[in-house]
């Protein structure tokens, strides 16, 4: 059902080209939590022309866009007259509606033009073309109203035939929790292994995958090259992410399947474990060994001193035939 329950962006107004004048966007609000997969908009624009020569004569004034619960303003002039056009939008018993308002400005004045404001039934998706003025040589000014429907592409079921393979290639990609706490990097090659998994002590230790394994729900989503995981009160999200053997990033979205379950790591003991380490790469720096590097105890030190959370560690494996969930 196309009605109120549209999702936040349904009424978003899009400016795709301003030259002459600068629309107004005012006004817009809808429901966000919804699955409906499309929804109402409209793309206004106003333009002048010579009927007789229209390749030369020609002129794009303003333009923008609007959706059901919005309103958009354009300005437009002809000569030393200036026009005032308001576009209202909204979705009325399936039916999508707009309130067209024209005016003329008269200084710090505004005079409607009752032959042009008018309802205007947009449901057949059809054009509407009005005349706004005409100068005495013939150019006309128009206003073009062209409603659409606009599609919401869905999460779909990850197909290993789309690249024929479903590998994963982590190039330092940034691992956020609860969109606020950078929590650590991942950096490997799955080399054709199709499930990762992510140890966050004091959290959950996350197994994740484009295959659907044994005991794994589909809560997290990849789209252009971000892993976005969902899980009670969590979001974890991962950046960066490439996909097959040669790296690419997969547009989506597609379901990632996930297998999330609590850590049985305290965040203190984590603490302690990267003490110890921290402590043996000392002494092993103090006894001459060269091959370390300086960022590794860094990076471990950074974890000593924060008090956020952090991985632990991450790895990848090949999912076994009985592991594997067939559709």
């Amino acid at each position: 059902m196309i009605g109120h329950r549209m999702i936040s962006f349904a009424c978003a107004c899009v400016f795709a080209q301003i030259m002459a004048s600068v629309p107004d966007c005012f006004g817009q609000s809808v429901d966000s939590k919804t699955s409906d997969s499309r929804y109402f908009y409209a793309d206004i624009s106003t333009d002048s022309l010579h009927p007789e020569d229209t390749l030369l004569t020609f002129e794009r004034k303003s333009s923008g866009g609007v959706g059901p619960g919005g309103s958009l303003k354009l300005i437009t002039r002809q000569g030393e007259q200036t026009y005032s056009i308001k576009v209202s939008c909204r979705v009325q018993d399936r039916r999508f509606l707009a309130d067209l308002s024209v005016k003329e400005v008269i200084g710090t004045d505004e005079r409607e033009l009752e032959n042009l404001s008018q309802q205007l039934n947009m449901t057949d998706l059809q054009p509407h073309v009005f005349e706004i003025a005409k100068d005495p040589d013939g150019r006309v000014y128009r206003l073009t109203i062209i409603p659409r429907l606009i599609e919401i592409p869905q999460p779909k079921r990850f197909r290993a035939d789309d690249l024929g393979f479903d590998g994963w290639t982590f190039n330092q990609s940034a691992v956020i929790l609860n969109d606020q706490d950078y929590i650590g990097s991942i950096g490997m090659s799955t080399d054709g292994f199709s499930l990762c998994y992510v140890n966050i002590p004091g959290v959950a230790v996350v197994d994740f995958s484009l295959t659907e394994f044994t005991g794994s729900k589909p809560i997290g989503t990849l789209q252009n090259g971000v892993i976005s995981i969902e899980h009670e009160s969590n979001v974890l999200q991962i950046r960066g992410v490439l996909n097959g053997k040669i790296p690419q990033v997969l547009e989506g979205p597609y379901q990632v399947f996930v297998r999330w379950k609590p850590s049985e790591q305290s965040l203190e003991d984590a603490r302690a474990m990267l003490q110890a380490q921290l402590d043996r790469l000392k002494t092993k720096i103090e006894n001459g060994d060269s091959s370390l590097r300086p960022e590794v105890l860094e990076s471990l030190q950074n974890r000593m001193d924060s008090d956020r959370v952090f991985i632990m560690h991450s790895g990848t494996r090949g999912l076994q035939k009985s592991e594997i969930v067939h559709p």
